[in-house]
């Protein structure tokens, strides 16, 4: 997953990941594995959040962990809606000798 994170940062590519399920779901699955074994079904679901957590990072995204989809793609949108450029023109030929 790391060189996928850091192919894309590279490449200018930021992955914004979003995992909904994650406070719900996640939780009554636990719940529900309470008589069968919890650390297995804990570590599956950190894991998961360690890897988006990872890939957002890594590719200068974000990771929206047990968040409502909608609140993460507002915040997604409005990253889209204002971002910099900035351009550097060198004066002099590259390589050319300083003094």
């Amino acid at each position: 997953m790391k060189a996928v994170a850091a192919e894309a940062r590279d490449r200018g590519v930021a992955i914004y990941t979003i995992d909904s399920e994650m406070a719900e779901a996640a939780s009554a699955r636990v719940e529900a594995n309470r008589m069968s074994d919890r650390t297995a079904s804990f570590a599956t679901i950190a894991n998961r959040s360690a890897g988006y957590q990872l890939l957002a990072d890594e590719s200068g995204g974000v990771a929206f962990l047990a968040q409502r989809p909608n609140e993460a793609l507002a915040q997604i949108r409005s990253d889209l809606d204002s971002y910099y450029s900035i351009v550097l023109h060198p004066t002099a030929p590259l390589g050319a000798a300083r003094r």
